[in-house]
Protein backbone atom coordinates (compact mmCIF):
# COMPACT_ATOMS: atom_id res chain seq x y z
CA UNK A 1 0.00 0.00 0.00
CA UNK A 2 1.28 3.39 -0.91
CA UNK A 3 1.95 5.92 1.82
CA UNK A 4 0.12 9.27 1.95
CA UNK A 5 3.29 11.15 1.02
CA UNK A 6 3.77 9.05 -2.09
CA UNK A 7 0.34 9.93 -3.51
CA UNK A 8 0.05 12.64 -6.13
CA UNK A 9 -1.58 15.94 -5.09
CA UNK A 10 -4.64 15.23 -7.22
CA UNK A 11 -5.12 11.76 -5.74
CA UNK A 12 -4.71 13.08 -2.20
CA UNK A 13 -7.27 15.79 -2.89
CA UNK A 14 -9.74 13.30 -4.33
CA UNK A 15 -9.44 11.25 -1.14
CA UNK A 16 -9.88 14.35 1.01
CA UNK A 17 -12.98 15.48 -0.87
CA UNK A 18 -14.36 11.97 -0.84
CA UNK A 19 -13.98 11.89 2.95
CA UNK A 20 -15.64 15.32 3.13
CA UNK A 21 -18.54 14.14 0.98
CA UNK A 22 -19.03 11.00 3.04
CA UNK A 23 -19.05 12.99 6.27
CA UNK A 24 -21.21 15.82 4.98
CA UNK A 25 -23.83 13.85 3.13
CA UNK A 26 -24.10 11.17 5.79
CA UNK A 27 -24.69 8.44 3.23
CA UNK A 28 -25.69 5.03 4.51
CA UNK A 29 -24.05 3.07 1.73
CA UNK A 30 -20.66 1.45 1.83
CA UNK A 31 -17.58 3.64 1.95
CA UNK A 32 -16.33 2.19 -1.30
CA UNK A 33 -19.50 3.13 -3.25
CA UNK A 34 -19.54 6.59 -1.68
CA UNK A 35 -15.89 7.15 -2.51
CA UNK A 36 -16.45 6.25 -6.15
CA UNK A 37 -19.46 8.55 -6.35
CA UNK A 38 -17.60 11.44 -4.74
CA UNK A 39 -14.61 11.02 -7.03
CA UNK A 40 -16.89 11.15 -10.06
CA UNK A 41 -18.73 14.36 -9.26
CA UNK A 42 -15.80 16.72 -8.67
CA UNK A 43 -14.17 18.16 -11.83
CA UNK A 44 -10.37 17.90 -11.95
CA UNK A 45 -9.93 21.67 -12.08
CA UNK A 46 -11.83 22.13 -8.82
CA UNK A 47 -9.66 19.47 -7.18
CA UNK A 48 -6.53 21.38 -8.11
CA UNK A 49 -7.99 24.53 -6.54
CA UNK A 50 -9.28 22.88 -3.39
CA UNK A 51 -6.04 21.23 -2.18
CA UNK A 52 -4.11 24.38 -1.18
CA UNK A 53 -7.28 26.02 0.11
CA UNK A 54 -8.17 23.11 2.39
CA UNK A 55 -4.59 22.79 3.64
CA UNK A 56 -4.60 26.44 4.67
CA UNK A 57 -8.04 26.27 6.29
CA UNK A 58 -8.35 25.92 10.09
CA UNK A 59 -11.45 23.77 9.60
CA UNK A 60 -11.41 20.03 10.13
CA UNK A 61 -12.22 17.96 7.08
CA UNK A 62 -15.11 16.38 8.95
CA UNK A 63 -16.53 19.70 10.15
CA UNK A 64 -19.20 20.38 7.55
CA UNK A 65 -20.45 23.61 9.07
CA UNK A 66 -16.98 25.11 9.29
CA UNK A 67 -16.10 24.20 5.72
CA UNK A 68 -19.40 25.50 4.33
CA UNK A 69 -19.68 28.64 6.43
CA UNK A 70 -16.08 29.90 6.37
CA UNK A 71 -16.24 32.96 4.04
CA UNK A 72 -12.48 33.09 3.60
CA UNK A 73 -12.35 29.47 2.45
CA UNK A 74 -15.31 29.95 0.11
CA UNK A 75 -13.86 33.11 -1.45
CA UNK A 76 -10.48 31.50 -2.01
CA UNK A 77 -11.97 28.33 -3.45
CA UNK A 78 -14.39 30.01 -5.85
CA UNK A 79 -11.86 32.61 -6.90
CA UNK A 80 -9.56 29.81 -8.02
CA UNK A 81 -12.37 27.80 -9.63
CA UNK A 82 -13.58 30.83 -11.57
CA UNK A 83 -10.17 31.41 -13.16
CA UNK A 84 -9.18 27.76 -13.59
CA UNK A 85 -12.33 25.92 -14.69
CA UNK A 86 -14.51 26.37 -17.75
CA UNK A 87 -18.17 27.29 -17.41
CA UNK A 88 -19.48 23.73 -17.36
CA UNK A 89 -16.99 22.69 -14.64
CA UNK A 90 -17.81 25.78 -12.59
CA UNK A 91 -21.50 24.92 -12.65
CA UNK A 92 -20.79 21.28 -11.76
CA UNK A 93 -18.56 22.33 -8.85
CA UNK A 94 -21.16 24.78 -7.59
CA UNK A 95 -23.94 22.20 -7.75
CA UNK A 96 -21.78 19.68 -5.87
CA UNK A 97 -20.81 22.20 -3.20
CA UNK A 98 -24.45 23.23 -2.77
CA UNK A 99 -25.46 19.60 -2.37
CA UNK A 100 -22.71 18.96 0.17
CA UNK A 101 -23.54 22.08 2.18
CA UNK A 102 -27.30 21.65 1.91
CA UNK A 103 -27.83 24.93 0.04
CA UNK A 104 -31.12 25.15 -1.88
CA UNK A 105 -31.39 27.14 -5.09
CA UNK A 106 -33.31 30.39 -4.82
CA UNK A 107 -36.22 30.89 -7.19
CA UNK A 108 -38.06 34.17 -7.76
CA UNK A 109 -39.73 32.84 -10.89
CA UNK A 110 -43.18 33.53 -9.44
CA UNK A 111 -42.64 37.29 -9.77
CA UNK A 112 -42.90 37.20 -13.55
CA UNK A 113 -46.59 36.18 -13.73
CA UNK A 114 -47.46 38.03 -10.51
CA UNK A 115 -46.38 41.39 -11.95
CA UNK A 116 -46.51 41.14 -15.73
CA UNK A 117 -49.97 39.55 -16.07
CA UNK A 118 -51.86 42.29 -14.12
CA UNK A 119 -49.96 44.99 -16.02
CA UNK A 120 -50.82 43.33 -19.32
CA UNK A 121 -54.48 43.14 -18.27
CA UNK A 122 -54.52 46.90 -17.61
CA UNK A 123 -52.91 47.51 -21.01
CA UNK A 124 -55.50 45.31 -22.70
CA UNK A 125 -58.34 47.23 -21.04
CA UNK A 126 -56.80 50.57 -22.05
CA UNK A 127 -56.37 49.53 -25.68
CA UNK A 128 -59.89 48.10 -25.79
CA UNK A 129 -61.35 51.37 -24.51
CA UNK A 130 -59.30 53.32 -27.03
CA UNK A 131 -60.58 51.22 -29.91
CA UNK A 132 -64.17 51.50 -28.70
CA UNK A 133 -63.92 55.27 -28.31
CA UNK A 134 -62.26 55.64 -31.70
CA UNK A 135 -64.37 53.23 -33.74
CA UNK A 136 -67.77 53.71 -32.07
CA UNK A 137 -69.73 56.84 -31.23
CA UNK A 138 -71.03 57.44 -27.73
CA UNK A 139 -74.05 59.63 -28.36
CA UNK A 140 -76.59 61.26 -26.11
CA UNK A 141 -80.26 61.77 -26.79
CA UNK A 142 -80.72 58.85 -29.18
CA UNK A 143 -83.28 57.38 -26.79
CA UNK A 144 -86.21 59.00 -25.07
CA UNK A 145 -84.63 58.87 -21.64
CA UNK A 146 -81.49 60.67 -22.80
CA UNK A 147 -79.14 57.77 -22.09
CA UNK A 148 -75.90 57.09 -23.93
CA UNK A 149 -76.01 55.02 -27.08
CA UNK A 150 -73.32 53.23 -29.06
CA UNK A 151 -73.24 53.52 -32.80
CA UNK A 152 -72.25 50.74 -35.13
CA UNK A 153 -68.46 50.28 -35.06
CA UNK A 154 -66.54 51.51 -38.06
CA UNK A 155 -62.93 50.51 -38.62
CA UNK A 156 -62.60 53.39 -41.04
CA UNK A 157 -62.45 55.73 -38.04
CA UNK A 158 -59.23 54.08 -36.87
CA UNK A 159 -55.86 55.32 -38.10
CA UNK A 160 -52.18 54.39 -38.10
CA UNK A 161 -51.75 55.46 -34.48
CA UNK A 162 -54.35 52.93 -33.36
CA UNK A 163 -52.62 50.23 -35.38
CA UNK A 164 -49.31 51.08 -33.70
CA UNK A 165 -50.88 50.64 -30.25
CA UNK A 166 -52.42 47.30 -31.22
CA UNK A 167 -49.07 46.04 -32.53
CA UNK A 168 -47.37 47.22 -29.33
CA UNK A 169 -49.95 45.30 -27.30
CA UNK A 170 -49.18 42.19 -29.36
CA UNK A 171 -45.47 42.56 -28.59
CA UNK A 172 -46.24 42.88 -24.89
CA UNK A 173 -48.52 39.84 -25.05
CA UNK A 174 -45.75 37.68 -26.54
CA UNK A 175 -43.35 38.83 -23.81
CA UNK A 176 -45.79 38.05 -21.01
CA UNK A 177 -46.93 34.69 -22.37
CA UNK A 178 -43.43 33.39 -23.08
CA UNK A 179 -42.25 34.49 -19.64
CA UNK A 180 -45.13 32.93 -17.72
CA UNK A 181 -46.11 29.64 -19.39
CA UNK A 182 -44.09 26.49 -20.18
CA UNK A 183 -42.74 26.35 -23.73
CA UNK A 184 -41.42 23.62 -25.95
CA UNK A 185 -37.62 23.66 -26.04
CA UNK A 186 -35.65 20.92 -27.77
CA UNK A 187 -38.38 18.38 -27.22
CA UNK A 188 -39.01 19.36 -23.60
CA UNK A 189 -41.78 21.47 -22.09
CA UNK A 190 -39.93 24.01 -19.98
CA UNK A 191 -40.55 27.43 -18.54
CA UNK A 192 -37.98 30.16 -19.15
CA UNK A 193 -35.81 29.99 -15.98
CA UNK A 194 -35.67 33.70 -15.23
CA UNK A 195 -35.30 34.36 -11.50
CA UNK A 196 -33.58 31.03 -10.68
CA UNK A 197 -29.98 30.56 -9.57
CA UNK A 198 -27.67 29.87 -12.49
CA UNK A 199 -25.88 26.90 -10.94
CA UNK A 200 -29.14 25.00 -10.41
CA UNK A 201 -29.98 24.94 -14.13
CA UNK A 202 -29.09 22.39 -16.76
CA UNK A 203 -27.27 23.52 -19.93
CA UNK A 204 -30.51 23.20 -21.94
CA UNK A 205 -32.26 25.62 -19.60
CA UNK A 206 -29.38 28.07 -19.87
CA UNK A 207 -29.54 27.97 -23.66
CA UNK A 208 -33.29 28.53 -23.42
CA UNK A 209 -32.80 31.51 -21.12
CA UNK A 210 -30.31 33.14 -23.50
CA UNK A 211 -32.57 32.59 -26.51
CA UNK A 212 -35.66 34.15 -24.95
CA UNK A 213 -33.64 36.97 -23.44
CA UNK A 214 -32.70 37.96 -27.01
CA UNK A 215 -36.31 37.63 -28.17
CA UNK A 216 -37.52 39.82 -25.31
CA UNK A 217 -34.92 42.43 -26.16
CA UNK A 218 -36.12 42.55 -29.78
CA UNK A 219 -39.76 42.79 -28.65
CA UNK A 220 -38.87 45.58 -26.22
CA UNK A 221 -37.10 47.64 -28.88
CA UNK A 222 -39.97 47.19 -31.34
CA UNK A 223 -42.75 47.82 -28.82
CA UNK A 224 -41.29 51.01 -27.35
CA UNK A 225 -40.69 52.38 -30.85
CA UNK A 226 -44.31 51.66 -31.82
CA UNK A 227 -45.58 53.40 -28.68
CA UNK A 228 -43.56 56.54 -29.41
CA UNK A 229 -44.82 56.54 -33.01
CA UNK A 230 -48.41 56.38 -31.77
CA UNK A 231 -47.80 59.31 -29.41
CA UNK A 232 -46.29 61.42 -32.19
CA UNK A 233 -49.36 60.80 -34.36
CA UNK A 234 -51.58 61.70 -31.41
CA UNK A 235 -49.80 65.03 -30.97
CA UNK A 236 -50.21 65.78 -34.66
CA UNK A 237 -53.96 65.16 -34.43
CA UNK A 238 -54.41 67.24 -31.30
CA UNK A 239 -52.16 70.21 -31.98
CA UNK A 240 -51.48 70.14 -35.70
CA UNK A 241 -54.74 69.28 -37.39
CA UNK A 242 -56.75 72.41 -36.58
CA UNK A 243 -53.90 74.85 -36.16
CA UNK A 244 -51.27 74.68 -38.87
CA UNK A 245 -49.66 77.85 -37.47
CA UNK A 246 -48.83 76.34 -34.06
CA UNK A 247 -45.18 76.82 -33.16
CA UNK A 248 -42.71 75.55 -30.59
CA UNK A 249 -41.63 78.28 -28.15
CA UNK A 250 -39.27 80.03 -27.84
CA UNK A 251 -37.68 79.42 -31.24
CA UNK A 252 -40.95 79.57 -33.18
CA UNK A 253 -40.39 76.42 -35.26
CA UNK A 254 -43.70 75.06 -36.67
CA UNK A 255 -45.13 72.38 -34.42
CA UNK A 256 -46.10 70.08 -37.27
CA UNK A 257 -42.56 70.12 -38.67
CA UNK A 258 -41.07 69.31 -35.27
CA UNK A 259 -43.59 66.54 -34.63
CA UNK A 260 -42.95 64.94 -38.03
CA UNK A 261 -39.19 65.21 -37.49
CA UNK A 262 -39.58 63.54 -34.10
CA UNK A 263 -41.64 60.75 -35.62
CA UNK A 264 -39.07 60.19 -38.38
CA UNK A 265 -36.17 60.17 -35.91
CA UNK A 266 -37.92 57.65 -33.71
CA UNK A 267 -38.70 55.40 -36.68
CA UNK A 268 -35.15 55.49 -38.05
CA UNK A 269 -33.51 54.90 -34.67
CA UNK A 270 -35.98 52.10 -33.91
CA UNK A 271 -35.11 50.32 -37.16
CA UNK A 272 -31.38 50.77 -36.48
CA UNK A 273 -31.66 49.16 -33.04
CA UNK A 274 -33.65 46.25 -34.44
CA UNK A 275 -31.02 45.67 -37.13
CA UNK A 276 -28.29 45.76 -34.49
CA UNK A 277 -30.21 43.21 -32.43
CA UNK A 278 -30.23 40.76 -35.32
CA UNK A 279 -26.59 41.39 -36.21
CA UNK A 280 -25.01 41.74 -32.76
CA UNK A 281 -23.50 38.24 -33.05
CA UNK A 282 -22.45 36.06 -35.95
CA UNK A 283 -24.06 33.59 -36.18
CA UNK A 284 -27.11 34.89 -34.34
CA UNK A 285 -27.31 31.70 -32.27
CA UNK A 286 -23.98 32.69 -30.71
CA UNK A 287 -26.01 35.26 -28.72
CA UNK A 288 -27.44 32.50 -26.54
CA UNK A 289 -24.68 29.86 -26.80
CA UNK A 290 -21.51 31.92 -26.24
CA UNK A 291 -21.71 31.46 -22.47
CA UNK A 292 -20.57 27.83 -22.66
CA UNK A 293 -17.16 28.76 -24.07
CA UNK A 294 -17.44 25.95 -26.61
CA UNK A 295 -19.45 27.57 -29.42
CA UNK A 296 -17.84 29.22 -32.42
CA UNK A 297 -18.74 32.80 -33.28
CA UNK A 298 -18.15 36.41 -32.36
CA UNK A 299 -20.18 39.45 -31.32
CA UNK A 300 -19.16 42.70 -33.06
CA UNK A 301 -21.79 44.58 -31.03
CA UNK A 302 -21.52 44.36 -27.25
CA UNK A 303 -25.03 43.38 -26.02
CA UNK A 304 -24.72 45.45 -22.84
CA UNK A 305 -23.73 48.58 -24.78
CA UNK A 306 -26.63 48.03 -27.16
CA UNK A 307 -29.07 47.90 -24.24
CA UNK A 308 -27.43 50.96 -22.67
CA UNK A 309 -27.71 52.97 -25.88
CA UNK A 310 -31.35 52.07 -26.42
CA UNK A 311 -32.28 52.90 -22.83
CA UNK A 312 -30.51 56.28 -22.98
CA UNK A 313 -32.18 57.17 -26.28
CA UNK A 314 -35.57 56.14 -24.92
CA UNK A 315 -35.23 58.36 -21.85
CA UNK A 316 -34.14 61.35 -23.95
CA UNK A 317 -37.01 60.80 -26.39
CA UNK A 318 -39.51 60.51 -23.52
CA UNK A 319 -38.39 63.87 -22.13
CA UNK A 320 -38.64 65.52 -25.55
CA UNK A 321 -42.08 64.04 -26.24
CA UNK A 322 -43.30 65.35 -22.90
CA UNK A 323 -42.14 68.84 -23.84
CA UNK A 324 -44.02 68.82 -27.17
CA UNK A 325 -47.61 68.77 -25.82
CA UNK A 326 -46.81 70.89 -22.77
CA UNK A 327 -45.50 73.64 -25.06
CA UNK A 328 -48.91 73.89 -26.75
CA UNK A 329 -51.26 73.67 -23.78
CA UNK A 330 -50.93 77.39 -22.81
CA UNK A 331 -52.35 78.32 -26.25
CA UNK A 332 -55.43 76.11 -25.94
CA UNK A 333 -58.80 77.84 -25.69
CA UNK A 334 -59.86 76.51 -22.30
CA UNK A 335 -59.85 77.55 -18.68
CA UNK A 336 -56.83 77.42 -16.41
CA UNK A 337 -57.95 74.39 -14.46
CA UNK A 338 -58.76 72.54 -17.65
CA UNK A 339 -55.28 73.30 -18.94
CA UNK A 340 -53.81 71.99 -15.70
CA UNK A 341 -55.88 68.83 -16.00
CA UNK A 342 -54.72 68.19 -19.55
CA UNK A 343 -51.11 68.89 -18.55
CA UNK A 344 -51.38 66.41 -15.68
CA UNK A 345 -52.73 63.82 -18.11
CA UNK A 346 -49.69 64.19 -20.34
CA UNK A 347 -47.35 64.27 -17.34
CA UNK A 348 -48.56 60.82 -16.33
CA UNK A 349 -46.33 59.66 -19.14
CA UNK A 350 -43.36 60.44 -16.89
CA UNK A 351 -44.23 57.29 -14.94
CA UNK A 352 -43.01 55.24 -17.89
CA UNK A 353 -39.89 57.41 -17.99
CA UNK A 354 -39.21 56.70 -14.32
CA UNK A 355 -39.41 52.98 -15.08
CA UNK A 356 -36.99 53.54 -17.98
CA UNK A 357 -34.48 55.14 -15.61
CA UNK A 358 -34.81 52.24 -13.16
CA UNK A 359 -34.31 49.85 -16.05
CA UNK A 360 -31.13 51.69 -17.02
CA UNK A 361 -29.71 51.14 -13.53
CA UNK A 362 -30.73 47.50 -13.76
CA UNK A 363 -28.75 47.16 -16.99
CA UNK A 364 -25.70 48.60 -15.23
CA UNK A 365 -26.00 46.07 -12.41
CA UNK A 366 -26.45 43.17 -14.82
CA UNK A 367 -23.07 43.87 -16.43
CA UNK A 368 -21.29 42.84 -13.22
CA UNK A 369 -23.40 39.82 -12.36
CA UNK A 370 -22.13 36.26 -12.09
CA UNK A 371 -25.67 34.91 -11.68
CA UNK A 372 -27.53 36.33 -14.69
CA UNK A 373 -30.57 34.05 -14.61
CA UNK A 374 -31.32 35.35 -11.10
CA UNK A 375 -30.15 38.94 -11.37
CA UNK A 376 -31.72 39.72 -14.76
CA UNK A 377 -35.21 39.10 -13.40
CA UNK A 378 -35.48 42.77 -12.42
CA UNK A 379 -34.49 43.90 -15.91
CA UNK A 380 -37.08 41.62 -17.55
CA UNK A 381 -39.82 42.78 -15.18
CA UNK A 382 -39.00 46.46 -15.64
CA UNK A 383 -39.05 46.02 -19.41
CA UNK A 384 -42.50 44.44 -19.21
CA UNK A 385 -43.81 47.14 -16.86
CA UNK A 386 -42.39 49.92 -19.04
CA UNK A 387 -44.08 48.52 -22.14
CA UNK A 388 -47.39 48.23 -20.26
CA UNK A 389 -47.22 51.77 -18.92
CA UNK A 390 -46.24 53.13 -22.33
CA UNK A 391 -49.30 51.53 -23.92
CA UNK A 392 -51.55 52.89 -21.18
CA UNK A 393 -50.08 56.39 -21.60
CA UNK A 394 -50.75 56.25 -25.35
CA UNK A 395 -54.41 55.51 -24.54
CA UNK A 396 -54.88 58.20 -21.87
CA UNK A 397 -56.78 60.71 -24.08
CA UNK A 398 -59.30 58.02 -25.03
CA UNK A 399 -59.55 56.92 -21.41
CA UNK A 400 -60.27 60.51 -20.44
CA UNK A 401 -63.07 60.78 -22.99
CA UNK A 402 -64.53 57.47 -21.83
CA UNK A 403 -64.44 58.39 -18.13
CA UNK A 404 -65.93 61.84 -18.75
CA UNK A 405 -68.68 60.26 -20.80
CA UNK A 406 -69.46 57.72 -18.09
CA UNK A 407 -69.52 60.51 -15.53
CA UNK A 408 -71.84 62.66 -17.62
CA UNK A 409 -74.21 59.85 -18.50
CA UNK A 410 -77.20 59.54 -16.16
CA UNK A 411 -78.19 56.09 -17.32
CA UNK A 412 -76.47 52.95 -18.54
CA UNK A 413 -75.33 52.68 -22.13
CA UNK A 414 -78.16 51.54 -24.44
CA UNK A 415 -78.26 50.16 -27.94
CA UNK A 416 -80.78 52.09 -30.10
CA UNK A 417 -82.71 50.34 -32.83
CA UNK A 418 -81.14 52.60 -35.42
CA UNK A 419 -77.41 51.95 -35.34
CA UNK A 420 -76.56 55.48 -36.30
CA UNK A 421 -73.94 58.11 -35.57
CA UNK A 422 -70.26 58.53 -36.07
CA UNK A 423 -69.15 61.09 -33.46
CA UNK A 424 -68.23 61.03 -29.81
CA UNK A 425 -69.93 63.76 -27.83
CA UNK A 426 -70.69 64.63 -24.26
CA UNK A 427 -74.09 63.85 -22.77
CA UNK A 428 -75.91 67.09 -21.95
CA UNK A 429 -78.70 67.79 -19.48
CA UNK A 430 -81.17 68.78 -22.18
CA UNK A 431 -80.90 65.45 -23.96
CA UNK A 432 -79.74 67.16 -27.15
CA UNK A 433 -78.01 65.38 -29.97
CA UNK A 434 -74.54 65.87 -31.42
CA UNK A 435 -73.98 66.38 -35.08
CA UNK A 436 -71.69 64.29 -37.19
CA UNK A 437 -68.00 64.71 -37.72
CA UNK A 438 -64.63 64.18 -36.06
CA UNK A 439 -65.19 62.37 -32.79
CA UNK A 440 -61.59 61.42 -32.06
CA UNK A 441 -59.49 62.05 -29.03
CA UNK A 442 -56.98 63.83 -31.28
CA UNK A 443 -59.50 66.66 -31.73
CA UNK A 444 -60.91 66.42 -28.24
CA UNK A 445 -58.53 68.63 -26.30
CA UNK A 446 -59.22 71.68 -28.44
CA UNK A 447 -62.97 72.04 -27.67
CA UNK A 448 -64.72 74.58 -25.45
CA UNK A 449 -68.38 73.61 -24.94
CA UNK A 450 -68.83 75.92 -21.94
CA UNK A 451 -66.93 78.26 -19.68
CA UNK A 452 -67.41 75.90 -16.73
CA UNK A 453 -66.41 72.55 -18.13
CA UNK A 454 -64.49 71.99 -21.34
CA UNK A 455 -64.98 68.39 -22.43
CA UNK A 456 -62.86 66.72 -25.09
CA UNK A 457 -64.81 66.76 -28.35
CA UNK A 458 -64.33 68.72 -31.53
CA UNK A 459 -68.04 69.49 -32.00
CA UNK A 460 -70.27 69.48 -28.93
CA UNK A 461 -73.69 70.96 -28.06
CA UNK A 462 -73.56 74.08 -25.91
CA UNK A 463 -77.25 75.14 -25.92
CA UNK A 464 -80.62 73.35 -26.04
CA UNK A 465 -81.18 74.46 -29.64
CA UNK A 466 -78.12 72.40 -30.63
CA UNK A 467 -75.85 75.22 -31.72
CA UNK A 468 -72.37 73.75 -32.10
CA UNK A 469 -68.88 75.09 -31.62
CA UNK A 470 -65.81 74.09 -33.57
CA UNK A 471 -62.12 74.90 -33.16
CA UNK A 472 -60.20 77.00 -35.65
CA UNK A 473 -56.78 78.67 -35.69
CA UNK A 474 -56.94 82.34 -34.76
CA UNK A 475 -53.96 83.41 -36.87
CA UNK A 476 -51.95 84.33 -33.80
CA UNK A 477 -50.52 80.96 -33.00
CA UNK A 478 -53.45 80.15 -30.70
CA UNK A 479 -56.79 78.36 -30.86
CA UNK A 480 -60.32 79.72 -30.59
CA UNK A 481 -63.88 78.52 -31.13
CA UNK A 482 -66.78 79.69 -33.28
CA UNK A 483 -70.29 78.53 -34.07
CA UNK A 484 -70.33 75.74 -36.63
CA UNK A 485 -72.51 76.10 -39.70
CA UNK A 486 -75.20 73.55 -40.25
CA UNK A 487 -74.96 72.29 -36.72
CA UNK A 488 -78.65 71.66 -36.19
CA UNK A 489 -79.66 68.08 -36.70
CA UNK A 490 -77.92 65.52 -38.74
Amino acid sequence: MKSWASLSPTTRLRLVLALWSVSSLGLLVSAQETLAEALAIFPNCSLQCALPVLQASPCSLTDEHCLCDDPGLQDALWGCVFHTCNVMDRLATKRTAAQVCGIAAQSQNWQMPAISIPMFALSLVAVSIRLVVRSCSLRSGETANGSWSISKPSLSLLDVGDLMVVLALCGLAVTVVTGCVPLNWRGQTLRVPVGIDLWALSPDLLYMFGYWLLVWEILYFATTSLIKTSLCLLFLRIFGRHNATARIPPCGVPFRAVAWATLATNAVVGVVFLVLCFTQCSPLSYSWTHWDGQSDGYCPVEPARLSWSNAAFGIAMDAWMLFLPLSQIPKMNMGLWRKIGVAVMFCLGTLATVVSVLRLFSIARSERTTNPTQDLLGLVLLSSVEMSMGIICACLPSLRIFLLGMKASRRPVSLPASWRGDTISECTSGGTRAGRGGGREGDALAAKPSTEDVEPAVVVPTRPEVVMEEIIPNGKGGIESRAAEGANGE
